[in-house]
């Protein structure tokens, strides 16, 4: 990661390159499975995302979990407002609509909102 980043910056397109590292999930803040030799499973009720570029302020943190990381502890962010800044910072409206399948109008994020400390 740190390459990529480092080589946009020296090429001047790290402004203008929104990269985005981020899963559906975490991890069980423990260890489970022992009798099958341990393991984190899935876990939704914290995980972290990493943003660069692309207008992004840089070393800026956003919110915080427990000491186990089980938990969100301060400043909890949705899916929907990683979106919402996404769009947000290439200059697309969160509320612009896209057609389904059937041609109907689906908006691109209902509820989420600019995580305004990173935008």
């Amino acid at each position: 990661m740190s390459s990529l980043l480092l080589d946009l910056e020296d090429r001047g397109l790290l402004d203008d390159t929104l990269v985005m590292c981020l899963t559906e999930h975490g991890r069980t803040p423990k260890i489970d499975n022992l009798d099958r030799g341990g393991g984190r499973g899935h876990w939704s009720q914290a995980y972290s995302v990493m943003l660069a570029g692309g207008g992004i302020r840089p070393r800026t943190v956003v919110g915080a979990s427990d000491a186990q990381g089980a938990f969100v502890k301060e400043r909890p962010v949705s899916p929907e407002d990683i979106l919402a800044t996404m769009y947000h910072l290439k200059g697309i409206a969160a509320d612009t609509t896209i057609p389904d399948r059937f041609g109907r109008p689906i908006q691109l994020t209902e509820h989420g909102q600019v995580i305004s400390e990173l935008a």
